[in-house]
């Protein structure tokens, strides 16, 4: 019996560590470690195509939500934001909280830019949609920037700079657009 419970305390540990507490998707040190591990894996595959992409999220207008509904109608929108990542993207895929009402998702196997502006497009499409709250809907939309490997960068903080700052872009020319 107890080695079983400090197996399960183990597991459960390693599951804290892992993922994120709120949204249920990996946090920003498990993408980080991912990202580094499939690269070492793909070094060790001469020949094969090396290529991921990163398409980094931020949600537009969160802060309207937390100031006018309260944090607890801001935490319902993350884990819906989430939960609707996950589903706009192939099993393969990761999806981990940056931080805050960012998201990062980890496209394996991408080769064309092509692909990843379609997965763009449908993020766009499914997370744009309204949430449920207790007092209505709200609406939340989303600017992403993205980065290749090893187009754009061969390490991990590179190419993150690089999708920041292509967010950045989208979320300005959305702004000017309105």
């Amino acid at each position: 019996d107890e080695i079983g419970q400090l197996a399960i305390t183990f597991s459960e540990m390693e599951h804290n560590l892992r993922i994120d507490k709120l949204t249920s998707v990996f946090n920003r040190a498990s993408l980080i470690a991912q990202i580094g591990f499939l690269r070492r894996q793909l070094a060790q595959k001469p020949g094969e195509c090396p290529c991921f992409a990163l398409l980094f999220v931020d949600l537009d207008h969160f802060k309207a939500i937390n100031d006018h509904y309260g944090h607890g109608a801001g935490d319902k929108v993350l884990v819906t934001v989430a939960t609707r990542l996950k589903e706009s993207v192939r099993v393969t895929d990761v999806v981990a909280r940056y931080g805050g009402d960012e998201f990062v998702v980890l496209l394996k196997g991408v080769t064309n830019v092509d692909d990843v502006t379609a997965t763009e497009n449908k993020i766009r499409e499914i997370v744009e949609q309204p949430v449920r709250l207790d007092h209505g809907f709200v609406r939340v939309g989303v600017s992403i920037g993205w980065a290749m490997f090893p187009e754009d960068g061969e390490d991990v903080d590179t190419l993150l700079k690089i999708a920041d700052q292509r967010m950045f872009d989208t979320k300005r020319s959305r702004k000017a657009a309105r």
